[in-house]
């Protein structure tokens, strides 16, 4: 409580502040896990872009047409009631004023101007493509033919994204702020993919692990995994029948890679660690007296038919392991998942 006080009282020139729109990113040494966020693109990109909504633009918070009113507000309230402010209106108006033009400058020393994309043809053996390009702070979603892929930021504003493709192709990327507005034009990307693609996924992404017995409650998941040598299968639209789960559009599984799916990221995260990533969590649940669990590729026309490709049927008792059954936390994995698994 008394830190919560002062932190008030050092604010707005007061005793101890450091000038108008000073010092941004300064932080307790002592405490280094500020400093790897300060460090940390996507994170600093975020606290950029929260000063820039302050004091850029004619909604920003700090601009006078804006905070002026409430400070005349409050000093008219403040007269009203018999209390003279320590510190004139004119005065706070000032510092804020200062403050908005130096913050500003700072966020535009780090931002850039247009969205912009640097790899306008690509030509891959992989059909996992990259695409890289710079973004202006208030972008927050970047999407290639209508989907959101996840944004790698090596800095404050170059982006780098991964793309799964199964032929050559023509894709459109566009890039929008937090309200959903599309910030600049489409942006083309020409890819020729020269390698030949498997002709279903179905042999090569398996039921690798399943954990329905856990030591720590909610913390059951299923683990698949691409035996593929160099294809990243895109997951977009399948479903796990037996957990009442679709992978969304930015779904891939790339090759010789796992993806996890669990019941509760924070249960996951307390029984096996921080460090394992969690791709999604599923809604349904793994039934401790065994199930059948089946991974189906949706059909792409009303012609066509789901695919089956993973399916295991598990139970909680032998000839099953009954160590993974007692809930002391062990799971069932497979002894290898490049044979025959059905």
């Amino acid at each position: 409580w008394k830190q919560f006080i002062w932190d008030f009282n050092i604010v707005l020139g007061n005793s101890g502040s450091w000038g108008p729109g000073q010092n941004l990113f300064n932080y307790n040494t002592a405490d280094a896990s500020m400093g790897v966020l300060n460090n940390y693109p996507p994170f600093r990109r975020a606290w950029l872009r929260a000063y820039k909504l302050l004091t850029v633009g004619p909604n920003a918070a700090m601009l006078a047409a804006n905070v002026d009113p409430v400070i005349d507000a409050r000093t008219t309230a403040f007269s009203r009631n018999g209390i003279t402010p320590g510190v004139a209106g004119s005065v706070v108006k000032t510092w804020i004023s200062d403050a908005r033009t130096i913050i500003a400058s700072t966020v535009a020393g780090s931002d850039t101007a247009n969205f912009t994309v640097s790899t306008p043809t690509v030509t891959a053996s992989s059909n996992l493509v990259t695409i890289s390009g710079a973004a202006p702070l208030e972008i927050t979603d970047i999407r290639f033919n209508g989907v959101s892929y996840p944004v790698i930021w090596t800095s404050v504003t170059a982006w780098t994204v991964k793309v799964p493709v199964t032929n050559s192709t023509s894709i459109v990327v566009a890039a929008f702020d937090g309200q959903g507005a599309q910030v600049g034009a489409n942006s083309p990307v020409s890819v020729t993919y020269t390698a030949t693609p498997p002709a279903s996924p179905a042999g090569f992404i398996v039921f690798n692990e399943l954990m329905f017995a856990p030591s720590v409650p909610d913390a059951e998941y299923i683990e698949l995994y691409n035996t593929h040598s160099n294809f990243t299968f895109n997951l977009a639209g399948f479903r796990i029948n037996g957990l009442d789960y679709t992978f969304p559009s930015h779904s891939y599984i790339q090759p010789r890679s796992y993806i996890v799916l669990a019941k509760d990221r924070v249960a996951f995260s307390t029984a096996y660690g921080p460090t394992t990533p969690v791709f999604d969590v599923f809604g349904g649940s793994l039934q401790g007296n065994g199930e059948t669990l089946t991974l189906i590729k949706p059909a792409a026309s009303t012609n066509d038919t789901d695919l089956v490709v993973d399916k295991v049927r598990y139970d909680g008792a032998p000839p099953w392991p009954t160590a993974a059954t007692d809930g002391l936390g062990s799971s069932f994995q497979l002894v290898d998942a490049e044979q025959d698994n059905s």
